[in-house]
């Protein structure tokens, strides 16, 4: 069953007539995803990273992060808002060995890591070709050079 608000459809429970998912009262979930044996997650600005009850802070967003992902056991991906913070983590440790920050011209709901935990990235200053527009570039440009 369904209703309007606003223009907007909004899906009802038939038999209570109740909205379906969370009320205005509760909080929305935490964002996280698995990592090394543990999870990525965010508690409102701050971006962890451990098991439970061992988590660490990794960075921090000006807003509320909205979504996390991650991809093997280096690369974390978060969002707050318009920005989006792609971060590569020692091996050894949880530290960021490198990041970028990327900006959307609108709020982003929801981030993906695409590719293989295997695939080693390879970063480097950026050149002056045109396939490299950031200061980092990725795997795509260097093999496209290579």
């Amino acid at each position: 069953m369904t209703a309007a608000f606003s223009g907007r459809p909004q899906l009802l429970v038939q038999s209570t007539g109740q909205p379906l998912g969370p009320g205005p009262s509760q909080a929305p979930p935490e964002p996280s995803a698995p990592f090394r044996g543990g999870a990525a997650a965010a508690t409102g600005r701050i971006v962890t990273a451990g098991p439970p009850g061992e988590r660490h802070p990794l960075w921090e967003h000006e807003t509320r992060v909205t979504a996390i992902a991650a991809v093997g056991d280096r690369v974390i991906v978060s969002a707050a808002h318009r920005a989006v913070r792609v971060m590569l983590v020692t091996e050894n440790d949880l530290a960021v060995e490198r990041g970028i920050t990327l900006h959307a011209p609108e709020p982003v709901k929801a981030v993906a890591v695409l590719g293989s935990p295997r695939l080693r990235w390879w970063w480097r200053p950026r050149t002056t070709s045109a396939c490299s527009p950031g200061p980092w570039t990725g795997p795509t440009c260097r093999t496209a050079h290579a």
